[in-house]
């Protein structure tokens, strides 16, 4: 079975890359073969223009949407897992596996697809403000 591990690294090293190097290590440590679709926000969080690229793309990316096409052409996976889409692969990428009829599995690490925040956090207190 061939596994697309997504996931669109923050930046810096953090949990959600780690879940996702080790996932990868232990499937593939089991027989299954494992390929990975990454992008990074390396470097677009320091000047203006690279933040309002990485709004716009956390809302609708089309690199993100070409990237997910040309992958799962490429490589025709039986199923993807999906880590972290935020912000240059897009929740829009997903429409890419339902066309191609290659199921998803989303494994959670926060709560970005319900809360710019992901953490449900405002001001350092719970907010439920949406």
């Amino acid at each position: 079975m061939k596994i697309l591990l997504v996931h669109n690294d923050y930046g810096k090293y953090s949990g959600e890359e780690v879940v996702v190097d080790r996932m990868a290590s232990m499937l593939t440590e089991h027989g299954f073969q494992v390929v990975q679709l990454r992008m990074s926000t390396t470097n677009s969080r320091e000047s203006l223009v690279g933040k309002i690229h990485g709004f716009i793309a956390g809302l609708y990316s089309s690199h993100g949407i070409k990237t997910m096409r040309e992958t799962l052409k490429r490589e025709r996976p039986d199923v993807v897992n999906v880590h972290n889409l935020y912000p240059f692969i897009s929740p829009a990428a997903l429409f890419e596996c339902k066309k191609a009829r290659i199921p998803v599995v989303m494994t959670i690490h926060n709560f970005r697809l319900i809360c710019p925040t992901g953490l449900f956090m405002r001001n350092g207190k719970p907010c439920e403000l949406c």
